[in-house]
């Protein structure tokens, strides 16, 4: 998920490219990450938390906890 309409597209060619089919990308605000969108075996935060407002990261925090699988992974980078 991003913001950047320009990211997911590129994302998506590389994803075409590479044959997977078990991604999903999405342009979308990750704040409006709710249930709907099934629970996650991982979920890569990388080098946005220290510059987003203290509501997001406990938003994040928040995602993390409620829509991770039971061995799901959460890497989050400063």
């Amino acid at each position: 998920m991003d913001l950047s309409s320009k990211q997911i597209a590129d994302g998506l060619s590389t994803v075409d490219y590479l044959g997977l089919k078990n991604i999903r990308l999405v342009s979308a605000d990750f704040q409006q990450i709710d249930e709907s969108y099934g629970k996650f075996d991982y979920i890569l935060f990388h080098g946005v938390f220290s510059w987003i407002p203290v509501v997001a990261q406990n938003r994040v925090l928040e995602i993390c906890r409620d829509l991770l699988t039971q061995n799901g992974v959460a890497y989050i980078s400063y």
